[in-house]
């Protein structure tokens, strides 16, 4: 499964020496600027104050500038407006990078410089906001294109594809913390658009013996991995009646796939997630529109977020130990 290109990293940096395609700076309703945008209008020709004047820019949540070549070294600024300053929240904040990460992802700059470290949210510190920032875009810029011809990956549409190579710098004075929180946003983000593309693949590309496969995968990438699945011929034997009966209609045979992951000591007791892994369901076919027929194929979502979640997992390594258990079948008459 394809990862995103986004890098991300955190450094200190002045806008006045900053040479980059693209910067965002933050702005608040009330014309309120923050710092950077304030130091962005006085050493610019941009005046960011007469535009609000004027209406061009109300500073309102979600709300999006853009100004090209404000400074010889600048291909452009987004000024992006969080609303009221001193009513920020949380998810406030998400709900304002959301529309920021949508407007970049067809956007050819691949140096991309948050310059938002001044915005304040209470309870919340500079890694949780790197972590949400990064999470977003990386989420945003997933793209489900395994399934397009070779004719439409050579078009327009591929070459503008959100797959590209960006780096994305989060300014800040807590290098550590930042970098700490972008790692974070970036695993679950990734493990996020690993469970939408099992969901996305045709259920005549993603069965129980695909799942089962992508499991092994993980398990050879990774050492803190082990992977075991049974086959129909063991489950019987164990008397899994249940899963077996849901399989005996399709010849496509039943899988139960058991990840283990150990961060930790053996005698640590772990975390064990259970996935549903139908991965298409004909069951009651003669009560089911023929419309939505297509969408049966998300009825193995459940085993995508354990798939997802390891995914995370492998990537921050944290000490804690963690089993998941995915009875993968198709549901056939």
């Amino acid at each position: 499964m394809a990862k995103s290109t986004i890098k991300f990293s955190a450094k200190t940096l002045d806008l006045n020496t900053l040479k980059a395609d693209c910067v965002i700076v933050a702005a608040f309703s009330k014309t309120k600027l923050s710092s950077q945008a304030k130091q962005l209008d006085k050493n610019s020709d941009i005046d960011l104050r007469g535009l609000y004047k004027s209406g061009e820019f109300n500073g309102n949540k979600g709300e999006l500038l853009t100004l090209y070549q404000p400074t010889a070294k600048l291909g452009k600024a987004i000024i992006l407006g969080f609303g009221e300053k001193d009513d920020l929240s949380a998810d406030a904040f998400r709900q304002t990078i959301i529309p920021l990460a949508n407007a970049l992802k067809e956007s050819p700059a691949k140096n991309i410089v948050l310059l938002i470290d001044d915005v304040e949210i209470a309870d919340w510190s500079t890694e949780e906001k790197a972590r949400a920032c990064a999470q977003i875009f990386v989420h945003t810029h997933y793209s489900f294109t395994r399934c397009k011809t070779k004719a439409a990956k050579k078009g327009k549409e591929i070459e503008k594809s959100p797959q590209k190579a960006s780096t994305i710098t989060y300014s800040t004075i807590d290098i550590r913390l930042a970098n700490k929180g972008l790692k974070t946003g970036q695993a679950i983000g990734e493990g996020m658009n690993v469970a939408r593309e099992l969901g996305d693949l045709p259920g005549n590309i993603c069965t129980p013996r695909y799942l089962a496969g992508e499991a092994r995968k993980l398990a050879k990438k990774h050492s803190a991995l082990t992977t075991q699945v049974l086959s129909e011929k063991q489950m019987q034997a164990l008397g899994m009646g249940s899963l077996l009966s849901v399989s005996a209609g399709s010849k496509e045979p039943a899988q139960l796939i058991v990840m283990e992951y150990q961060g930790s000591t053996k005698t640590t007791k772990p975390h064990v997630l259970v996935g549903k892994g139908i991965t298409f369901d004909t069951g009651g076919i003669s009560l089911k529109p023929g419309a939505a027929m297509d969408e049966m194929k998300y009825d193995m979502c459940g085993a995508a977020s354990v798939f997802g979640t390891f995914e995370a997992l492998l990537a921050l390594k944290p000490t804690i130990n963690v089993v998941g258990i995915v009875a993968a079948a198709e549901n056939m008459p």
